[in-house]
């Protein structure tokens, strides 16, 4: 059986600075004292040869009324029972711990056969990447194939995306969208035209009956059709439970928020599902293209894998927005996406087989650092633009595999009734 531990560093986000040590005796409320150090005390009584500045110590001789809010143990812990599609426990703690204090919380991995698994393909649909589109349709059935080897438990769903149907992004002639080129579709932002399913032969009938469309700047609304796969959970087809994963495949760079005001939008993208019954994203008229801070938001609170598999010429680009977009990725497609189902057969089996920490905190804590002891040694580190630290997960686990992690100084900013925090896995 392998093990990994990994530990987990938070310190407090109180304003009182806290070091080993400290004098409890410059605190002047009880507020203040409790975040100075564990080790403060107030003392409530009011004696009039007391002075501010002595009501709070470590032990006092004459106080009759003193308050000294402990640490409580965890609580309230979210924690599903491992089986088939529920892989860490628990999922979520609940503490009330005093400033500078610490809690600990073993958290148990155990890499699942057959675990849900939720695919979904974004496609550029503009007319520079037509070939790829054709490429698509000679992998379509394989890449259903090469999901099922993953795990048979899978969903797979298809969705492109052009950009805002107004000028000056596309022709319009005589207050009339037109055909962007010969024998091409009629543009649009984006259409879910596969949501999630099962059925690996009904994605390949999907791409099939794809057909090219076009533009006329060379940024494409990809943000903007990205916001509404990640938000609209019921349409798109996402399971609670599964991991998700949402390959972004593209050759353009992208729109993001301000580029609107150029068509005379102006109210900020708003971060909801607005799909109609066909599918298709109606909020372009209204709203913005969402900026990169929203995306990464919402992606945290989705916990989706978002893939970028883009050409050279716009890797630096992605490079810029995966940096930003918490556990993204960007991957090279060659330039006719000959590669593609290559590339989503090692990305894939690098899900299953590496475990990477993601801990989510209220406000309140802020995670430092994250550090991971695996079997074989540390197999990958990354900076993450959230924590703004270095990184550690373990690499080479396999389903009869299972890990423990330790997660310990998770410090939140104390008051005289002690805080209550959040911290999930």
């Amino acid at each position: 059986m392998q093990w990994c531990v990994v530990a987990f560093l938070a310190t407090s986000l109180s304003l009182a600075v806290v070091t080993q040590g400290q004098d409890c005796s410059v605190a002047m409320s009880c507020g203040a004292c409790l975040d100075v150090a564990p080790s403060c005390q107030w003392c409530s009584d009011r004696v009039q040869f007391f002075q501010e500045n002595a009501r709070c110590a470590t032990s006092f001789s004459t106080c009759s009324n003193i308050t000294n809010v402990p640490s409580q143990a965890p609580q309230n812990t979210v924690a599903s029972p491992i089986g088939q599609d529920v892989q860490v426990t628990p999922q979520q703690v609940t503490a009330s711990v005093r400033s500078g204090d610490t809690f600990k919380v073993q958290v148990r991995l155990t890499p699942a056969a057959n675990f849900p698994l939720d695919v979904y393909y974004l496609m550029d649909h503009s007319f520079s990447f037509h070939d790829d589109l054709d490429t698509l349709k000679t992998q379509a059935s394989a890449i259903g194939r090469a999901i099922r080897r993953v795990s048979e438990n899978f969903q797979i769903g298809f969705g492109s995306f052009v950009d805002k149907t107004t000028e000056p992004y596309v022709i319009v002639q005589n207050n009339t969208v037109v055909s962007q080129c010969l024998n091409c579709k009629l543009p649009y932002a984006f259409e879910n035209t596969l949501p999630l399913s099962g059925n690996a032969e009904a994605f390949d009938r999907s791409v099939q009956s794809q057909t090219i469309s076009g533009n006329v700047d060379t940024a494409e609304g990809t943000l903007e059709a990205l916001m509404q796969v990640l938000v609209c959970t019921d349409k798109i087809g996402w399971r609670s439970r599964a991991r998700r994963v949402l390959v972004v495949a593209t050759d353009a760079i992208y729109h993001t928020a301000g580029d609107g005001k150029l068509s005379g939008i102006v109210l900020p993208n708003d971060a909801r599902c607005q799909l109609d019954a066909d599918g298709r994203y109606t909020g372009w008229r209204d709203f913005d293209y969402p900026s990169i801070g929203q995306l990464n938001s919402v992606i945290q609170d989705q916990n989706i894998l978002v893939v970028f598999a883009v050409t050279a010429s716009v890797t630096e680009e992605f490079d810029f927005v995966s940096n930003f977009l918490t556990g993204s990725i960007r991957q090279e497609l060659r330039a006719d996406s000959t590669n593609l189902q290559q590339l989503l057969a090692i990305e894939l089996a690098r899900q299953i087989r590496q475990a990477l920490p993601n801990v989510i905190v209220e406000d309140g804590l802020r995670v430092t650092s994250i550090k991971a002891t695996c079997p074989g040694g540390v197999q990958e580190v990354r900076n993450d633009p959230v924590f703004g630290d270095r990184i550690q997960g373990c690499d080479g686990l396999f389903a009869e595999a299972s890990e423990s992690h330790n997660s310990p100084s998770v410090a939140l900013g104390g008051a005289c009734t002690g805080l209550h925090g959040d911290f999930k896995i």
